[in-house]
């Protein structure tokens, strides 16, 4: 009798613990598993008749223990590139060199990038959108000081980022007459203003009419047009930066 009940107790307490702790296994992200010993003492009392035919009452005090293995969900945590798209960085830096954007801003040469992923980005100069067309984005300098530091892998950047899908510049003719459009940059007309000014050095401006960007510079230049002069100097230098600013008119970032 005194078996059976031990027996019984035991597969009780097993199951209920076991039916309790499957209730916390459910939810997303990374898992945890962890050992939990349940313990439970009870009282058995049970009627022992002695060898003199007296009968006496006694008490035995059983402890039941059982260990359950359960596994809890824990919170995924973010990559270093996508806690930099969480918190705006790519709004408020060039995603291609790393510099802050605002001097381009000012100067209506800060262009604005799609990714496949959705994530939004902006750049320092009209030049970075033809140093993006012609590098990886793992090879961005930017996204190649961030890997090199060991704070991301190449991996992370394209599954994070995904491919350039809409580059929009800026529209240089509204900008003299402060306003504020972008067209896309695959349709709008570019010049090279030498005496002009921008962040990279490159003094390319870009324009919505080509009548508007012919009045600043009779060579106007389609965006193919604009990319294979970007080519030839990668061809020349090794690095699509042509530094067409003259004097002081080109501030130069990175290398």
């Amino acid at each position: 009798m005194r078996t059976e009940w031990l027996a019984a107790a035991v597969v009780a307490v097993v199951v209920a613990v076991a039916a309790y702790f499957a209730g916390l296994s459910a939810g997303g992200g990374a898992t945890k598993t962890l050992s939990t010993t349940i313990t439970q003492v009870s009282t058995v009392t049970e009627r022992v008749t002695t060898t003199a035919t007296a009968t006496q009452t006694v008490t035995t005090t059983v402890v039941l223990t059982s260990t359950v293995t359960q596994t809890v969900a824990q919170p995924s945590l973010k990559s270093v590139i996508e806690q930099m798209v969480s918190n705006g960085t790519f709004l408020h830096r060039c995603v291609f060199c790393g510099m802050d954007v605002a001097e381009a801003e000012h100067m209506g040469v800060s262009a604005v990038v799609v990714f496949s992923s959705g994530v939004v980005a902006k750049t320092d100069d009209i030049g970075c959108v033809f140093r993006m067309r012609l590098m990886p984005v793992d090879r961005w300098p930017f996204m190649r000081r961030l890997i090199g530091a060991n704070l991301t892998t190449a991996e992370e950047v394209r599954r994070v980022l995904g491919n350039v899908v809409q580059v929009l510049v800026p529209d240089y003719g509204a900008f003299m007459h402060g306003n504020e459009s972008y067209v896309d940059a695959e349709k709008a007309y570019y010049v090279i203003l030498q005496d002009g000014k921008t962040p990279m050095g490159d003094c390319v401006f870009a324009f919505s009419s080509k009548e508007e960007a012919a009045m600043h510079n009779s060579t106007v230049y389609t965006f193919d047009q604009m990319l294979q002069l970007y080519q030839q100097v990668m061809k020349e230098r090794g690095m699509p930066r042509p530094m067409w600013c003259r004097g002081e008119g080109g501030m130069m970032h990175h290398g």
